[in-house]
């Protein structure tokens, strides 16, 4: 008798995509008059004009690496993908909406928008980009490791030689003695 062929991914992108669903964290929301908000960002999509009439639950799976785009079901079968209202908007971390909560938490902000959030955001980004630009600097101008200056690290009188070879070598060790055993738990 043959083997069973071994199961792969299915072979097309809907079906691909569809696997990947399947596995996304899950949220429910009421659709409302100005669509649907989740982590404090607002999404719209032309079929909630019909939902909306009837205040429906619905399922949102949402990838934690990129909540630019959602997807939301109102059966347990079929969901539509669904962007941002505001388009202009860049794609977003979990991570990256979490820190900017947290942060005008930490401000003192009691109500926070979407556009207070996408802001903070932008200003975290820019303090990323900021420092990386300037740690690039900082190796391109400096000299290389060995040109460092050893003056003023060790005391006066201690050469780097011999504070280093203290440093690294332990006491020695006499094997003469007789190794002394520890106590272990008898199970």
């Amino acid at each position: 008798s043959a083997a069973a062929p071994a199961p792969t991914l299915p072979p097309n992108p809907d079906a691909a995509l569809r696997f990947l669903v399947r596995f996304l964290p899950i949220a429910r929301r009421t659709i409302q008059a100005d669509g649907l908000t989740l982590f404090y960002v607002r999404y719209w999509h032309p079929i909630f004009s019909a939902w909306r009439e009837d205040r429906r639950l619905v399922t949102i799976r949402y990838h934690p690496e990129d909540l630019s785009r959602i997807f939301v079901s109102s059966t347990r079968k079929e969901f539509i993908e669904v962007r941002y209202a505001d388009l202009r908007r860049p794609p977003i971390s979990l991570w990256e909406q979490r820190a900017a909560v947290k942060a005008l938490r930490d401000e003192g902000q009691r109500s926070i928008s979407e556009v207070m959030m996408f802001r903070t955001i932008e200003q975290q980004r820019r303090l990323i980009a900021d420092a990386k630009s300037m740690a690039r600097k900082v190796k391109r101008h400096s000299p290389p490791a060995r040109e460092h200056s050893t003056h003023g690290i060790f005391e006066q009188g201690a050469s780097p030689s011999t504070a280093s070879a203290s440093a690294q070598q332990p006491d020695p060790i006499d094997y003469s003695k007789p190794v002394t055993a520890y106590d272990v738990e008898q199970w």
